[in-house]
This record gives C-alpha cells, sequence and structure tokens, in this order.
C-alpha cells in the first residue's frame, strides 16, 4: 500500500514536468533511456553513421555504459539531481524517437506526441527465466501495479526480438501484437559480423587475463535473481579438481548486482 502510494505521487509529479515540457517545441532528435547500454550504444553508432541528428543518452543510477560522447551527449536520469532530471524530462518530452533497454515506470505517465516514435530495445539477447507480466512475482502485486505494467509496455510502438520464438515469448510477456514486434535480431550481436572487432576485443582480454590464452575458457555468468545472484552456489573446487589446469573458470556478476563475488569463489 505505501509503496503504490509513493509511485502514485511520483508518477503524478512526473505527468506535471513532462506535461510542461510538451509546450516547448518538438526538434529531430532520438533520447535513449539506458540501464544496461549495449543495445542502444550499436544502435546510435549506426544512426551516427546515416545521421547527423541530436542523440541524448539519459542514465539510470544503475547504468555503467561507457557511451561514446562523441556521439551524444551523456545525462544522468535520476531525481537526485533535481536540473539533471528536468532536463532528461524535457528531452524526452521533445524528442522525435526514444530508445529504451529495460522497463521504466515513467513511460506510464509519459504522453507522447504522436509522432513520437518509442523502440524498446531490450537487454537479453535470449529468455532464460520469465519476465515482464509473465514474472512470477507480479501475483504479489496489485491490480493498480498490473495495470501500470502494461500502460509502460502498451507505450512502446515496435519491440525489437532476435527471432520468431522470442517473437511469441515477447507478445506474452508485454502483452503486444505481433504488428509491434520487428525480428531484427538485437543490435549488440552485429559484434558477431565484425571479425576486426572481434580481433581487437580478443586481444584486449588476453592481455588483460593472460593465462587463459591457450586454456578452455568456462564463463559463469548467470542472470539475474531478486534474491541474490547465487553466483556463489557454484562448487569452483569442485569444477577445479575435476576439470584440472587445462580450464580456466570466468565468472562475472549481472550488471545489475552490485555484491562482489567471494575472493574463494574463483
Amino acid at each position: 500500500m505505501v509503496r503504490e502510494a509513493a509511485i502514485s505521487i511520483y508518477l503524478a509529479f512526473f505527468w506535471l514536468l513532462f506535461q510542461t515540457m510538451k509546450l516547448f517545441p518538438q526538434k529531430e532528435k532520438t533520447v535513449c533511456v539506458a540501464s544496461f547500454g549495449d543495445n542502444i550504444h550499436y544502435s546510435t553508432r549506426a544512426l551516427r553513421s546515416q545521421s547527423d541528428q541530436e542523440i541524448i543518452y539519459l542514465k539510470n543510477r544503475t547504468c555503467s555504459y561507457p557511451f561514446d560522447d562523441s556521439i551524444g551527449t551523456v545525462i544522468p536520469f535520476t531525481i537526485l539531481r533535481p536540473a539533471s532530471y528536468v532536463k532528461s524530462i524535457y528531452h524526452l518530452a521533445t524528442a522525435t524517437t526514444i530508445l529504451a533497454d529495460n522497463y521504466f515506470g515513467f513511460f506510464a505517465a509519459a504522453r507522447f506526441r504522436e509522432d513520437t516514435l518509442c523502440i524498446q530495445l531490450w537487454h537479453a539477447v535470449g529468455s532464460l527465466k520469465q519476465f515482464g507480466l509473465m514474472d512470477p512475482s507480479n501475483g504479489n502485486r496489485s491490480n493498480r501495479a498490473h495495470s501500470r505494467f502494461k500502460r509502460v509496455y502498451q507505450s512502446f510502438d515496435y519491440t525489437i526480438v532476435g527471432s520468431d520464438k522470442m517473437g511469441s515469448i515477447f507478445r506474452e510477456s508485454f502483452g503486444v501484437t505481433n504488428d509491434q514486434l520487428r525480428r531484427t535480431g538485437i543490435p549488440r550481436t552485429d559484434l558477431f559480423y565484425d571479425e576486426q572487432a572481434k580481433d581487437r576485443i580478443k586481444e584486449s582480454i588476453y592481455a588483460q587475463f593472460p593465462d587463459i590464452k591457450d586454456k578452455k575458457v568456462i564463463l559463469y555468468a548467470p542472470t539475474f535473481r531478486r534474491d541474490g545472484s547465487h553466483i556463489d552456489a557454484l562448487d569452483t573446487e569442485k569444477l577445479r579438481t575435476s576439470l584440472g589446469d587445462e580450464y580456466i573458470l570466468l565468472m562475472k556478476q549481472h550488471p545489475s548486482v552490485k555484491e562482489p563475488i567471494a575472493s574463494g569463489s574463483a
């Protein structure tokens, strides 16, 4: 009850600011709302190669992606920095294109202009768990919350997916129609078709972790869980004795998990 009241107050405040900023003229620009960054980076890099229009990156407080400021302007999108927050809402209210890579509750209160195009890029390549409207934790939320979730997902004109299978999952998870899906592939996987970029990244990784160069590498990168990443549940000692020196285990936390990996885990 308290949580929903706080969210309602915040969204009412956002709506008021947003409606005020809509009084300003619309500009030809792409405004990106990021909590992860990868898909937005590759999309805007491609956009910059074709157009000189203004690009704005709005980074929420969890986003640590190092956007290229030669492509666009980076603004922290947090109410804890009031001037930047108001500027962010101004850009959202006056944009011609909006890109997002996650669920952002403010979309439930944003009434974009009819000719503003909103695109959900999402951040995951595949689906390892239920999310969106299918998230099991939704059973503990109120009817008002469920209505808000639907308004957020319905605010997007298009959602980018990587395959027909992912399309069917997104239709259920976001409550969108088939016409709202664009099966273009996920922007950040374009990297796999750039041999020079792959070589540069490989050499960078070898420079950072020289011990892995002649090893078979196992990457353990668990998805996000609200009750913790469970990364310490992996029996690394058993792996070490079973696999031997031929292998190297790399462990990577989900970007939303800030807790460090225990020193004895790797």
